[in-house]
Protein backbone atom coordinates (compact mmCIF):
# COMPACT_ATOMS: atom_id res chain seq x y z
CA UNK A 1 0.00 0.00 0.00
CA UNK A 2 3.01 2.49 0.71
CA UNK A 3 4.54 1.80 -2.50
CA UNK A 4 1.23 2.73 -4.05
CA UNK A 5 0.85 5.71 -2.82
CA UNK A 6 4.77 6.95 -3.80
CA UNK A 7 3.51 5.95 -7.37
CA UNK A 8 0.62 8.47 -6.66
CA UNK A 9 3.12 11.15 -5.07
CA UNK A 10 5.84 10.68 -8.00
CA UNK A 11 3.12 10.79 -11.09
CA UNK A 12 1.81 14.62 -10.72
CA UNK A 13 5.75 15.59 -10.58
CA UNK A 14 5.87 13.49 -13.99
CA UNK A 15 3.36 15.34 -15.52
CA UNK A 16 4.55 18.73 -14.75
CA UNK A 17 8.13 17.94 -15.90
CA UNK A 18 6.48 16.86 -19.09
CA UNK A 19 4.22 19.53 -19.70
CA UNK A 20 7.77 21.99 -18.64
CA UNK A 21 9.43 20.11 -21.74
CA UNK A 22 6.55 20.49 -24.15
CA UNK A 23 6.23 23.76 -24.05
CA UNK A 24 10.20 25.08 -23.78
CA UNK A 25 10.20 24.52 -27.80
CA UNK A 26 7.34 26.86 -29.05
CA UNK A 27 8.47 29.87 -26.53
CA UNK A 28 12.18 29.46 -28.33
CA UNK A 29 10.70 29.59 -31.75
CA UNK A 30 8.33 32.22 -30.80
CA UNK A 31 11.45 34.62 -29.21
CA UNK A 32 13.47 34.52 -33.18
CA UNK A 33 10.38 35.46 -34.79
CA UNK A 34 9.99 38.41 -32.83
CA UNK A 35 13.39 39.06 -33.44
CA UNK A 36 12.99 39.35 -37.25
CA UNK A 37 9.39 41.38 -36.96
CA UNK A 38 11.20 43.82 -35.44
CA UNK A 39 12.81 44.78 -38.81
CA UNK A 40 10.19 47.49 -40.33
CA UNK A 41 9.24 47.05 -43.56
CA UNK A 42 10.18 50.12 -46.38
CA UNK A 43 10.47 50.97 -49.78
CA UNK A 44 14.37 52.05 -50.74
CA UNK A 45 15.64 53.92 -53.31
CA UNK A 46 19.62 55.12 -53.74
CA UNK A 47 21.05 58.70 -53.67
CA UNK A 48 22.13 59.36 -57.06
CA UNK A 49 24.67 62.05 -59.17
CA UNK A 50 22.22 63.87 -61.27
CA UNK A 51 22.45 67.14 -64.00
CA UNK A 52 20.19 69.59 -61.52
CA UNK A 53 18.34 72.73 -62.76
CA UNK A 54 16.60 75.87 -61.12
CA UNK A 55 14.01 77.25 -63.08
CA UNK A 56 11.05 79.73 -63.20
CA UNK A 57 7.76 78.73 -64.18
CA UNK A 58 4.12 80.07 -64.90
CA UNK A 59 1.82 80.06 -67.51
CA UNK A 60 1.94 81.74 -71.01
CA UNK A 61 0.01 82.12 -74.30
CA UNK A 62 1.18 81.92 -77.72
CA UNK A 63 1.40 84.68 -80.08
CA UNK A 64 2.31 85.56 -83.60
CA UNK A 65 6.07 87.25 -84.25
CA UNK A 66 5.02 90.68 -85.68
CA UNK A 67 6.22 90.28 -88.83
CA UNK A 68 4.74 86.37 -89.37
CA UNK A 69 0.95 87.93 -89.07
CA UNK A 70 -0.67 89.78 -92.10
CA UNK A 71 -3.69 91.25 -92.18
CA UNK A 72 -5.48 91.68 -95.71
CA UNK A 73 -6.86 95.20 -95.87
CA UNK A 74 -7.67 96.98 -99.44
CA UNK A 75 -7.00 100.34 -99.56
CA UNK A 76 -9.20 101.02 -102.55
CA UNK A 77 -12.79 100.12 -103.21
CA UNK A 78 -14.19 97.89 -104.58
CA UNK A 79 -16.32 94.85 -105.43
CA UNK A 80 -14.79 91.58 -104.41
CA UNK A 81 -14.64 89.48 -108.07
CA UNK A 82 -12.77 86.60 -106.67
CA UNK A 83 -11.27 84.38 -103.79
CA UNK A 84 -8.08 82.69 -105.28
CA UNK A 85 -7.07 80.54 -102.72
CA UNK A 86 -8.55 78.19 -100.28
CA UNK A 87 -8.90 78.69 -96.72
CA UNK A 88 -5.93 77.15 -94.78
CA UNK A 89 -3.86 76.92 -98.37
CA UNK A 90 -0.17 77.83 -97.92
CA UNK A 91 0.51 80.90 -99.73
CA UNK A 92 3.62 82.44 -100.87
CA UNK A 93 4.37 86.06 -100.36
CA UNK A 94 3.08 88.35 -103.50
CA UNK A 95 0.56 85.89 -104.36
CA UNK A 96 -3.01 86.87 -105.39
CA UNK A 97 -5.42 86.49 -102.57
CA UNK A 98 -8.51 88.39 -103.22
CA UNK A 99 -9.18 90.04 -106.74
CA UNK A 100 -11.70 92.88 -106.81
CA UNK A 101 -13.17 94.49 -110.11
CA UNK A 102 -10.86 96.94 -112.27
CA UNK A 103 -13.38 98.04 -114.83
CA UNK A 104 -13.09 101.54 -114.12
CA UNK A 105 -9.83 101.68 -113.02
CA UNK A 106 -8.82 99.91 -116.52
CA UNK A 107 -10.18 102.78 -118.05
CA UNK A 108 -8.86 105.60 -115.90
CA UNK A 109 -5.66 104.28 -116.72
CA UNK A 110 -6.27 103.84 -120.62
CA UNK A 111 -7.01 107.51 -120.06
CA UNK A 112 -4.25 109.15 -118.26
CA UNK A 113 -1.93 106.73 -120.83
CA UNK A 114 -3.40 108.47 -123.85
CA UNK A 115 -2.75 112.46 -122.35
CA UNK A 116 0.93 111.40 -121.51
CA UNK A 117 1.38 109.90 -124.92
CA UNK A 118 0.38 112.85 -126.06
CA UNK A 119 2.22 115.23 -124.40
CA UNK A 120 5.23 112.70 -125.38
CA UNK A 121 4.63 113.54 -129.27
CA UNK A 122 4.30 117.07 -128.84
CA UNK A 123 7.63 117.41 -127.05
CA UNK A 124 9.52 115.37 -129.89
CA UNK A 125 7.60 117.30 -132.70
CA UNK A 126 9.04 120.52 -131.13
CA UNK A 127 12.31 119.25 -130.77
CA UNK A 128 12.50 117.42 -134.20
CA UNK A 129 14.80 119.51 -137.29
CA UNK A 130 12.77 121.06 -139.82
CA UNK A 131 12.25 118.38 -142.94
CA UNK A 132 13.79 119.51 -146.04
CA UNK A 133 10.79 119.38 -148.07
CA UNK A 134 9.60 122.76 -145.56
CA UNK A 135 12.58 124.25 -145.62
CA UNK A 136 12.43 124.16 -149.56
CA UNK A 137 8.99 125.71 -149.61
CA UNK A 138 10.27 128.82 -146.84
CA UNK A 139 13.04 129.24 -149.43
CA UNK A 140 10.54 129.54 -152.45
CA UNK A 141 8.56 132.16 -150.44
CA UNK A 142 11.02 134.11 -149.81
CA UNK A 143 12.44 134.01 -153.88
CA UNK A 144 8.52 134.47 -154.12
CA UNK A 145 8.69 138.15 -152.15
CA UNK A 146 12.28 138.96 -153.46
CA UNK A 147 10.46 138.86 -157.22
CA UNK A 148 7.30 140.70 -156.39
CA UNK A 149 9.44 143.17 -154.48
CA UNK A 150 11.60 143.84 -157.96
CA UNK A 151 8.41 144.31 -160.05
CA UNK A 152 7.07 146.72 -157.40
CA UNK A 153 10.63 148.94 -157.92
CA UNK A 154 10.37 148.88 -161.79
CA UNK A 155 7.23 149.90 -162.02
CA UNK A 156 8.11 153.13 -159.28
CA UNK A 157 10.84 153.65 -161.74
CA UNK A 158 8.57 153.73 -164.80
CA UNK A 159 6.45 155.69 -163.29
CA UNK A 160 8.33 158.72 -161.28
CA UNK A 161 9.26 160.41 -165.08
CA UNK A 162 5.70 160.44 -165.32
CA UNK A 163 4.81 162.36 -162.36
CA UNK A 164 2.61 165.30 -162.88
CA UNK A 165 2.38 164.54 -166.06
CA UNK A 166 0.73 161.84 -167.49
CA UNK A 167 0.10 160.43 -163.47
CA UNK A 168 -0.91 162.14 -160.22
CA UNK A 169 0.61 162.42 -156.87
CA UNK A 170 -2.01 160.07 -155.82
CA UNK A 171 -1.02 157.28 -158.04
CA UNK A 172 2.87 157.95 -157.60
CA UNK A 173 2.31 157.08 -153.50
CA UNK A 174 -0.09 154.19 -154.39
CA UNK A 175 3.05 152.87 -156.95
CA UNK A 176 5.61 153.62 -154.02
CA UNK A 177 3.63 152.45 -151.23
CA UNK A 178 3.29 148.80 -152.71
CA UNK A 179 7.14 148.64 -152.71
CA UNK A 180 7.01 148.79 -149.41
CA UNK A 181 4.79 146.36 -149.37
CA UNK A 182 6.96 143.82 -151.15
CA UNK A 183 9.84 144.84 -148.82
CA UNK A 184 8.14 143.44 -145.42
CA UNK A 185 7.30 140.18 -147.20
CA UNK A 186 10.35 139.08 -148.03
CA UNK A 187 12.22 140.11 -144.47
CA UNK A 188 8.94 138.04 -143.11
CA UNK A 189 9.71 135.64 -145.39
CA UNK A 190 13.63 135.57 -144.31
CA UNK A 191 12.58 135.69 -140.44
CA UNK A 192 10.22 132.44 -141.28
CA UNK A 193 12.75 131.05 -142.82
CA UNK A 194 15.51 131.77 -139.82
CA UNK A 195 13.49 130.66 -137.26
CA UNK A 196 12.17 127.58 -139.28
CA UNK A 197 16.27 126.73 -139.28
CA UNK A 198 16.42 127.91 -135.39
CA UNK A 199 16.66 124.51 -132.41
CA UNK A 200 13.23 125.18 -130.26
CA UNK A 201 13.39 127.20 -126.81
CA UNK A 202 14.87 125.85 -123.88
CA UNK A 203 11.89 127.45 -122.00
CA UNK A 204 9.46 125.79 -124.63
CA UNK A 205 11.25 122.52 -124.30
CA UNK A 206 11.29 122.44 -120.13
CA UNK A 207 7.78 123.23 -120.07
CA UNK A 208 6.52 120.50 -122.26
CA UNK A 209 8.94 118.04 -120.16
CA UNK A 210 7.25 119.67 -117.16
CA UNK A 211 3.62 118.81 -118.49
CA UNK A 212 4.96 115.03 -119.65
CA UNK A 213 6.03 114.94 -115.91
CA UNK A 214 2.55 115.73 -114.23
CA UNK A 215 1.28 113.45 -116.82
CA UNK A 216 3.29 110.23 -115.98
CA UNK A 217 2.44 110.55 -112.30
CA UNK A 218 -0.99 110.69 -113.26
CA UNK A 219 -0.50 107.70 -114.55
CA UNK A 220 1.55 105.95 -111.97
CA UNK A 221 -1.38 107.36 -109.71
CA UNK A 222 -3.81 105.32 -112.00
CA UNK A 223 -1.95 102.31 -112.31
CA UNK A 224 -0.81 102.11 -108.39
CA UNK A 225 -4.89 102.10 -108.12
CA UNK A 226 -5.10 99.71 -110.59
CA UNK A 227 -2.93 97.48 -108.74
CA UNK A 228 -4.26 97.84 -105.35
CA UNK A 229 -7.65 96.19 -106.28
CA UNK A 230 -5.62 92.81 -106.20
CA UNK A 231 -5.01 92.38 -102.85
CA UNK A 232 -1.90 90.31 -102.13
CA UNK A 233 -0.31 87.86 -99.23
CA UNK A 234 2.09 90.54 -97.49
CA UNK A 235 4.35 87.22 -96.34
CA UNK A 236 4.67 83.66 -96.17
CA UNK A 237 2.18 81.69 -94.46
CA UNK A 238 -1.16 79.45 -94.07
CA UNK A 239 -4.13 81.34 -95.13
CA UNK A 240 -5.93 81.75 -92.02
CA UNK A 241 -8.83 83.35 -92.61
CA UNK A 242 -11.59 85.90 -94.99
CA UNK A 243 -14.07 87.70 -94.14
CA UNK A 244 -15.57 88.95 -97.52
CA UNK A 245 -17.93 86.85 -100.04
CA UNK A 246 -18.08 87.37 -103.86
CA UNK A 247 -19.50 90.57 -105.06
CA UNK A 248 -19.76 91.99 -102.02
CA UNK A 249 -18.27 95.80 -101.76
CA UNK A 250 -15.93 96.50 -99.23
CA UNK A 251 -14.87 99.89 -98.13
CA UNK A 252 -11.01 101.20 -97.66
CA UNK A 253 -9.91 99.77 -94.45
CA UNK A 254 -12.13 96.92 -93.67
CA UNK A 255 -9.94 93.99 -92.95
CA UNK A 256 -11.21 90.62 -95.26
CA UNK A 257 -8.45 88.60 -94.08
CA UNK A 258 -5.78 87.13 -92.51
CA UNK A 259 -2.37 85.09 -93.70
CA UNK A 260 -0.52 83.36 -90.43
CA UNK A 261 3.38 82.04 -90.48
CA UNK A 262 3.21 80.31 -87.01
CA UNK A 263 6.46 78.52 -87.94
CA UNK A 264 8.10 80.52 -85.43
CA UNK A 265 6.09 82.02 -81.95
CA UNK A 266 6.45 84.06 -79.04
CA UNK A 267 5.06 82.82 -76.00
CA UNK A 268 4.39 85.87 -73.65
CA UNK A 269 4.59 84.75 -69.84
CA UNK A 270 3.78 87.39 -67.12
CA UNK A 271 6.41 86.92 -63.98
CA UNK A 272 6.72 88.81 -60.66
CA UNK A 273 8.99 91.02 -60.52
CA UNK A 274 11.21 89.08 -58.24
CA UNK A 275 10.97 86.03 -60.90
CA UNK A 276 12.09 88.48 -63.41
CA UNK A 277 14.43 89.53 -62.00
CA UNK A 278 16.45 85.86 -62.25
CA UNK A 279 15.39 85.82 -66.33
CA UNK A 280 18.11 86.24 -68.59
CA UNK A 281 17.48 87.24 -72.24
CA UNK A 282 18.96 84.20 -73.87
CA UNK A 283 18.55 81.81 -71.19
CA UNK A 284 16.91 78.20 -72.39
CA UNK A 285 13.28 77.67 -71.66
CA UNK A 286 10.82 74.81 -72.08
CA UNK A 287 7.44 75.25 -73.13
CA UNK A 288 4.61 72.45 -71.95
CA UNK A 289 1.28 72.23 -73.80
CA UNK A 290 -1.70 70.12 -71.62
CA UNK A 291 -0.80 72.11 -68.40
CA UNK A 292 -2.29 72.92 -65.63
CA UNK A 293 -0.84 75.25 -62.61
CA UNK A 294 -0.50 74.40 -59.16
CA UNK A 295 0.49 76.01 -55.81
CA UNK A 296 2.65 75.14 -53.27
CA UNK A 297 3.87 71.52 -52.23
CA UNK A 298 1.89 70.73 -49.29
CA UNK A 299 4.40 69.96 -46.80
CA UNK A 300 5.92 73.30 -47.15
CA UNK A 301 9.25 71.82 -48.75
CA UNK A 302 11.11 74.29 -51.37
CA UNK A 303 9.42 73.94 -55.11
CA UNK A 304 10.82 72.58 -57.92
CA UNK A 305 12.17 75.61 -59.15
CA UNK A 306 14.00 76.82 -55.98
CA UNK A 307 17.24 78.28 -55.71
CA UNK A 308 19.67 76.68 -54.58
CA UNK A 309 19.24 77.18 -50.16
CA UNK A 310 19.16 80.98 -49.82
CA UNK A 311 18.48 79.86 -46.24
CA UNK A 312 17.33 76.64 -44.96
CA UNK A 313 14.11 75.69 -46.04
CA UNK A 314 12.69 75.38 -42.42
CA UNK A 315 13.66 79.16 -41.87
CA UNK A 316 12.11 80.34 -44.64
CA UNK A 317 8.36 81.05 -44.87
CA UNK A 318 6.72 78.34 -47.73
CA UNK A 319 4.67 81.06 -49.04
CA UNK A 320 7.78 83.29 -49.68
CA UNK A 321 10.06 80.18 -50.73
CA UNK A 322 7.41 79.08 -52.76
CA UNK A 323 6.71 79.57 -57.02
CA UNK A 324 4.54 78.29 -59.37
CA UNK A 325 4.72 74.70 -60.65
CA UNK A 326 3.36 72.80 -64.10
CA UNK A 327 2.44 69.71 -64.16
CA UNK A 328 0.83 67.67 -67.09
CA UNK A 329 -2.64 67.72 -67.34
CA UNK A 330 -3.53 63.89 -66.28
CA UNK A 331 -6.01 63.65 -68.90
CA UNK A 332 -4.29 65.74 -71.91
CA UNK A 333 -3.47 63.15 -75.01
CA UNK A 334 0.60 62.54 -75.19
CA UNK A 335 0.84 64.92 -78.12
CA UNK A 336 -0.74 67.77 -76.01
CA UNK A 337 2.02 67.22 -73.22
CA UNK A 338 5.01 67.10 -75.78
CA UNK A 339 7.86 69.98 -74.62
CA UNK A 340 9.06 71.77 -77.10
CA UNK A 341 12.41 74.06 -76.76
CA UNK A 342 12.78 77.76 -76.42
CA UNK A 343 15.05 80.91 -75.41
CA UNK A 344 13.85 84.02 -73.83
CA UNK A 345 13.84 87.08 -76.22
CA UNK A 346 12.61 89.46 -74.29
CA UNK A 347 11.68 90.92 -71.06
CA UNK A 348 9.55 94.09 -70.75
CA UNK A 349 10.59 96.74 -68.39
CA UNK A 350 6.85 98.31 -67.86
CA UNK A 351 4.49 96.39 -65.02
CA UNK A 352 0.98 95.48 -65.45
CA UNK A 353 -0.31 98.01 -63.63
CA UNK A 354 -3.59 95.63 -62.06
CA UNK A 355 -0.99 92.59 -60.89
CA UNK A 356 2.56 94.28 -60.88
CA UNK A 357 4.09 91.18 -63.24
CA UNK A 358 6.35 91.79 -65.96
CA UNK A 359 6.12 89.92 -69.61
CA UNK A 360 8.23 88.33 -70.66
CA UNK A 361 8.57 86.58 -74.65
CA UNK A 362 9.74 83.33 -75.15
CA UNK A 363 10.86 82.70 -78.89
CA UNK A 364 10.22 78.97 -80.02
CA UNK A 365 10.78 77.31 -83.08
CA UNK A 366 7.31 75.55 -84.26
CA UNK A 367 7.59 73.85 -87.63
CA UNK A 368 5.10 71.35 -87.54
CA UNK A 369 2.63 73.49 -86.04
CA UNK A 370 2.30 71.79 -82.47
CA UNK A 371 1.15 75.28 -81.17
CA UNK A 372 -1.64 77.39 -81.99
CA UNK A 373 -2.07 81.83 -81.49
CA UNK A 374 -3.90 81.91 -78.42
CA UNK A 375 -3.54 78.72 -77.21
CA UNK A 376 -2.08 78.64 -73.15
CA UNK A 377 1.10 76.52 -72.63
CA UNK A 378 3.38 76.05 -69.12
CA UNK A 379 6.76 77.66 -69.57
CA UNK A 380 9.87 76.88 -67.49
CA UNK A 381 12.85 78.77 -67.94
CA UNK A 382 16.38 77.49 -66.51
CA UNK A 383 17.71 80.13 -64.56
CA UNK A 384 20.73 77.84 -63.04
CA UNK A 385 21.87 74.44 -64.18
CA UNK A 386 24.24 72.60 -61.83
CA UNK A 387 26.17 69.37 -62.79
CA UNK A 388 26.65 66.20 -60.38
CA UNK A 389 24.56 67.45 -57.55
CA UNK A 390 23.49 64.78 -54.78
CA UNK A 391 20.31 64.15 -54.94
CA UNK A 392 17.81 62.32 -53.40
CA UNK A 393 14.22 60.86 -54.39
CA UNK A 394 12.01 63.86 -53.02
CA UNK A 395 9.30 61.25 -51.50
CA UNK A 396 11.97 60.77 -48.88
CA UNK A 397 11.46 63.98 -46.81
CA UNK A 398 9.05 64.40 -44.35
CA UNK A 399 8.79 67.01 -41.24
CA UNK A 400 8.46 66.13 -37.89
CA UNK A 401 8.11 69.42 -36.29
CA UNK A 402 11.99 70.47 -37.02
CA UNK A 403 11.74 70.65 -40.47
CA UNK A 404 11.77 68.27 -43.57
CA UNK A 405 14.29 65.21 -42.89
CA UNK A 406 15.10 61.61 -44.31
CA UNK A 407 16.00 58.11 -43.24
CA UNK A 408 19.32 56.75 -44.55
CA UNK A 409 19.38 53.24 -44.02
CA UNK A 410 23.17 51.84 -42.61
CA UNK A 411 24.29 48.64 -41.33
CA UNK A 412 20.44 47.22 -41.66
CA UNK A 413 19.02 49.77 -39.46
CA UNK A 414 17.62 53.64 -39.90
CA UNK A 415 19.98 57.04 -39.95
CA UNK A 416 18.07 60.25 -39.59
CA UNK A 417 19.60 63.10 -41.44
CA UNK A 418 18.73 66.67 -41.34
CA UNK A 419 19.51 68.23 -44.60
CA UNK A 420 19.76 71.61 -46.44
CA UNK A 421 18.21 71.74 -49.65
CA UNK A 422 19.75 72.71 -53.01
CA UNK A 423 17.95 72.24 -56.39
CA UNK A 424 15.01 70.47 -56.75
CA UNK A 425 12.33 69.31 -59.58
CA UNK A 426 9.44 67.39 -59.32
CA UNK A 427 10.59 63.72 -57.95
CA UNK A 428 14.79 64.85 -56.98
CA UNK A 429 15.91 67.55 -54.44
CA UNK A 430 19.62 67.73 -54.12
CA UNK A 431 20.58 67.75 -50.31
CA UNK A 432 23.38 70.00 -49.12
CA UNK A 433 25.18 70.43 -45.50
CA UNK A 434 28.42 69.23 -43.57
CA UNK A 435 27.02 66.77 -41.56
CA UNK A 436 25.84 65.06 -44.97
CA UNK A 437 29.20 65.17 -46.83
CA UNK A 438 29.79 61.44 -45.66
CA UNK A 439 26.59 60.39 -47.91
CA UNK A 440 27.16 58.73 -51.08
CA UNK A 441 25.80 58.17 -54.48
CA UNK A 442 24.36 55.09 -54.15
CA UNK A 443 23.46 54.53 -50.42
CA UNK A 444 19.97 53.52 -49.80
CA UNK A 445 17.42 55.86 -48.83
CA UNK A 446 13.83 54.92 -47.06
CA UNK A 447 11.31 56.61 -49.52
CA UNK A 448 8.11 54.97 -47.62
CA UNK A 449 7.67 53.61 -44.38
CA UNK A 450 10.55 55.63 -42.59
CA UNK A 451 8.08 58.22 -41.24
CA UNK A 452 9.01 58.83 -37.40
CA UNK A 453 10.74 56.07 -37.76
CA UNK A 454 13.10 55.75 -34.36
CA UNK A 455 16.99 56.29 -35.29
CA UNK A 456 18.84 52.92 -35.23
CA UNK A 457 15.43 51.03 -36.25
CA UNK A 458 16.12 47.82 -38.10
CA UNK A 459 14.35 47.68 -41.17
CA UNK A 460 13.98 45.53 -44.39
CA UNK A 461 13.30 46.14 -48.13
CA UNK A 462 10.15 45.05 -50.26
CA UNK A 463 8.95 46.26 -53.39
CA UNK A 464 6.27 49.03 -53.75
CA UNK A 465 3.73 46.96 -53.87
CA UNK A 466 3.95 45.25 -51.09
CA UNK A 467 4.31 47.89 -49.04
CA UNK A 468 1.32 49.48 -50.56
CA UNK A 469 -0.61 45.78 -50.20
CA UNK A 470 0.51 45.84 -46.24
Amino acid sequence: MRRFNGWLAVAPLCVVFVGCGQHAAPTERNSSAASVDEAVPVVLEAAELRTMQATVVGLGRCEALPDRIASLTPAMEGRVKQIVPRLGDWVKQGQNIVLLDTQIAEANLAEKTAARDGMQASLELLQAEPRPEDLKSQELAVELAKSSLEKARLAVERLRPLQGKEISAAQMYEAENVVKQAQLQVQTSEAQLLVLKLKPRAEAIREAQSRIRTASAQLETAQAQLKLLTLVSPIDGDFDSITCRLGQTITVGTPVGEVVDARTLNVMVWLSAREAARVKVGQAATVQMGATQTGVESDGTPPANAEPAESKAPDKPAADRATAETTPAENAPPEQRASIAGKVSFIGRAADPLTGNLPVRILVDNPSGQLHLGQSVSVSIVIREKQHALVIPAAALFDVGQGPVFNIVRDGKSVRAFPEFGLRDSQWVEVLGEHLSDLKPGEQIIVDGGYNLPEGNAVKQVTASAEGSR
